[in-house]
């Protein structure tokens, strides 16, 4: 007989004897090939394979895995035919007697709630503009117990702040962005929780935008709570650098799912239109993509006159809301003075950040160029996202469109521009986002543009 003992952090010790067969195929199934590996000195030398395994052996010799795993080392458990036995510790739950303030819970909202609850760990994995938060809330008042919730940015911590106090009548805790107080009810930004002990109060641990757990300060967080509930949030619970598996080692495997096609047939989210514009071929250079994406996007005067044209004729002739997303603040700088509109990145200061937020959710402020709007930021008011920053990232490519896609009573679709680009690595950048938005948006991916008709092969 096998024992699987939950420790103290969130890591189950296998207790008894496994074969070197069984150890290898745990192995096997929990790990994964580094971004990059075959050009690391160490794989070229033969001294590394090439994998990150999450299976590690302690002092003692004993084995042990992270807990959102468990599934996974059960499944082969069994495979083998080895009996085995699940120990749990008996978590100490402080109810905090919360009261709901929220409005009632769409049929898939509650659906999800459910089925998170009945697993009581994993990823709550719906489209931008479905509601996570709503769901992420329930869940807080469901179970009435101590709660960290984790952001990556200033823009998440305080739109939850406001959310809890709002919908829970909560007044939370805050780490980050120059506070340190812990609450029974505390949102954190990872950058501060990483060089921090957490208390080991909360039974329950939410991280928003969780395909970020990979990272190195992600992944460590959530390891350091030892929450028995553990849920993450997002709309695309994966990675660009196939480490998906370490999403699930933080929280647990996906257990409740929802397409944006589904939600868009159900009238729940606006229907996309994608728009697509053909950029002039220009001399880039070959070798180094940082000067290609340097020349052929940030400092493309051509293109960035197609651009602010396109963002004006959006504002003034067809009464739209515009974001701009950029991935460098020199492309955003120029673009604004462009466009003429307001740039904010992470450079700037919280007070001016929610200002002008404030402004573009009221809709003083018409168009926004800006860096950070590429997830997480609740503005129903967007008509329209202008994808400036070129890049191949599919995770990125949807989270930004769905900006756009939230719905309101005089919202009948909205407007997703991108560009044609050409050249060495933008081309390929392109292909990699049209193929992206192709795949996630399905029967409702209808791209239109003057000179644009390409196919690529998925």
């Amino acid at each position: 007989m096998i024992v699987l003992r939950r420790s103290k952090l969130p890591f189950y010790f296998i207790e008894g004897n496994i074969s070197d067969e069984v150890v290898r195929t745990l192995s096997d199934e929990l790990s994964y090939y580094v971004e990059g590996y075959e050009y690391s000195e160490k794989y070229k030398k033969g001294l590394w394979d090439g994998r990150e395994c999450l299976l590690r052996m302690s002092r003692n010799g004993a084995y042990y895995f992270p807990a959102g795993l468990l599934n996974r080392v059960c499944k082969v458990l069994k495979a083998f035919g080895i009996d085995y036995e699940i120990v749990e510790p008996e978590p100490e739950v402080k109810h905090l007697n919360l009261e709901w303030h929220g409005p009632k819970l769409r049929p898939y909202q509650e659906d999800a709630v459910i089925k998170a609850l009945q697993k009581g760990s994993g990823v709550i994995a719906l489209p931008t503009g479905a509601g996570k938060t709503l769901i992420g809330l329930k869940l807080i008042h469901a179970l009435d117990c101590p709660t960290l919730i984790c952001v990556h940015t200033k823009e998440l911590l305080y739109q939850w702040v406001q959310k809890v106090r709002e919908i829970l009548g909560f007044i939370p805790g805050v780490v980050g962005d120059g506070h340190k107080d812990f609450r029974p009810i505390t949102i954190g930004m990872i950058q501060t929780l990483t060089r921090m002990d957490i208390p080991e109060d909360y039974n329950m641990i939410i991280i928003d935008e969780c395909h970020h757990i990979p990272a190195d300060t992600f992944y460590r967080v959530a390891m350091k709570c030892n929450a028995v509930y553990r849920f993450g949030l997002s709309a695309t619970p994966k990675r660009e650098d196939g480490a998906d598996i370490k999403i699930f080692a933080g929280v647990g495997e996906v257990c409740a799912n929802i397409t944006a096609e589904q939600l868009i047939d159900q009238g729940y989210l606006a229907k996309p239109r994608f728009i697509f514009y053909d950029v002039p071929a220009m001399r880039l250079p070959r070798g180094k993509w940082q000067r290609a994406y340097k020349e052929g996007i940030v400092t493309n005067e051509t293109r960035n006159w197609l651009i602010a044209g396109i963002v004006n004729d959006l504002v003034l002739e067809d009464d739209l809301q515009v974001y701009v997303h950029v991935e460098r603040i020199n492309h955003g700088q120029i673009l604004s003075s462009m466009i003429d509109c307001p740039f904010i990145s992470g450079k700037d200061s919280t007070d001016r950040r929610q200002r002008v937020l404030r402004d573009f959710e009221t809709g003083r402020l018409r168009a926004l160029v800006s860096t950070l709007l590429g997830e997480g930021a609740d503005i129903p008011a967007i008509d329209a996202v202008v994808l400036a920053h070129g890049l191949k990232t599919s995770v990125g490519t949807i989270q930004k469109i769905g900006r756009a896609l939230r719905v309101r009573p005089d919202k009948k679709e909205a407007i997703i521009v991108d560009f044609m680009d050409k050249g060495p690595y933008l081309a390929k950048h392109f292909e990699q986002r049209y193929v992206a938005m192709k795949t996630y948006y399905g029967k409702y991916f209808k791209p239109e543009g003057k000179y644009f008709k390409p196919e690529f092969r998925r």
